[in-house]
């Protein structure tokens, strides 16, 4: 009887203390949402619009050298038996072209203390228009989320965002291109954890830019790269619904990575060129801050390698699209992420 009674006692003692747990407890994760999972999930969401800015540069690279732009030498100039192929007149360059980007996958970080897993997608879309011989100024949009659940107390978050600004491409030499983007980004962040829940708006700044050196030889095609990615988010303060407030915070992203890309151009009888191409980039992260605080460790890894798998199908001189799968985390202990996409791109 006696047992009995003193296990009464602490299973009404629990029940007593859940209360003053709980929002202690969501309080935590919500500070592990904001210092540990919205750093990697920016550092992710900067990759990959480098990645899209460099190959929306490629696509300029390989429109303009289809249409005879001086001193370049088209990559199919030589055909499968490796006789030189009769050249071709030179086509007018394409005044505007148009495209969209679906990309998304999954991540996770495995550390026993601050495990997290979940989804990411971005839908990116935009246009533009040849300025110079050498110059080509575009606009992009982003629509982008997550789905994040966090391991070390049931609840999770999520993000809804939509992005605008500016990207270029300018051709260095006639096989050697800099691509540059500015992003500005508005963001709706919920979460929830033992059933208290909070939302909060923030904006952001994101600035990717890369430099491609195009080499060919024959069909093949070797590209070496050097890119820069920074951004900073500003997080508006809030309240969550258990009235613990939570002050403004300030995250700030950047990486600069290198790497390159071979890719084999095979042309078939209709006219069609498939392109499948192999690239690795490795990512020094320099800079991940946050004035947002949190007793967990945090994700401390500088360096990270990232292997993509690609194939480019240009249906005409007008039409083309192209296929992705890249793994990233490779050089990172306790994390890693998969993503996969298409893009579809039309010149008028």
């Amino acid at each position: 009887m006696r047992k009995l009674s003193t296990c009464i006692g602490w299973i009404v003692a629990a029940a007593m203390a859940l209360p003053v747990f709980a929002p202690q407890a969501a309080a935590q994760e919500f500070d592990f949402v904001q210092a540990i999972v919205k750093p990697q999930v920016n550092i992710e969401r900067a990759r990959h619009l480098r990645r899209l800015i460099r190959e929306r540069g490629e696509d300029l690279l390989k429109r303009r050298m289809g249409a005879g732009a001086t001193g370049t030498v088209y990559p199919l100039a030589y055909g499968e038996d490796g006789v030189e192929a009769v050249e071709a007149e030179a086509a007018e360059p394409k005044g505007i072209n148009l495209w969209i980007d679906g990309n998304g996958g999954r991540l996770e970080d495995s550390h026993v203390l601050r495990g997290y897993d979940g989804t990411q997608y971005a839908l990116s879309f935009g246009g533009d228009a040849q300025l110079s011989e050498r110059v080509i100024l575009g606009a992009i949009g982003v629509h982008s989320g997550t789905d994040i659940d966090n391991a070390f107390v049931p609840g999770g978050s999520s993000t809804r965002a939509f992005g605008l600004g500016p990207y270029a491409a300018v051709f260095l030499t006639d096989t050697v291109v800099m691509t540059g983007s500015l992003l500005r980004t508005w963001t709706d962040n919920r979460m929830n954890g033992l059933g208290v829940t909070a939302g909060y708006d923030s904006r952001d700044w994101m600035l990717n830019a890369n430099v491609t050196s195009y080499h060919f030889a024959g069909n093949w095609q070797f590209a070496p790269t050097a890119g820069i990615s920074y951004g900073v988010e500003s997080e508006d303060g809030y309240v969550d619904s258990s009235a613990t407030a939570f002050a403004a915070s300030e995250t700030r992203t950047g990486s600069f990575a290198f790497g390159g890309k071979i890719a084999y151009t095979h042309a078939l009888a209709n006219g069609m060129t498939v392109e499948p191409s192999l690239e690795a980039e490795g990512e020094w992260t320099f800079e991940r801050t946050t004035t947002a605080t949190t007793t967990l460790p945090r994700d401390e890894a500088e360096f990270d390698l990232t292997v993509t798998g690609g194939l480019d199908v240009a249906i005409s001189d007008r039409t083309a699209f192209s296929l992705s799968g890249a793994v990233s985390g490779l050089a990172k202990p306790d994390y890693l992420s998969f993503t996969g996409g298409a893009r579809l791109g039309v010149a008028f």
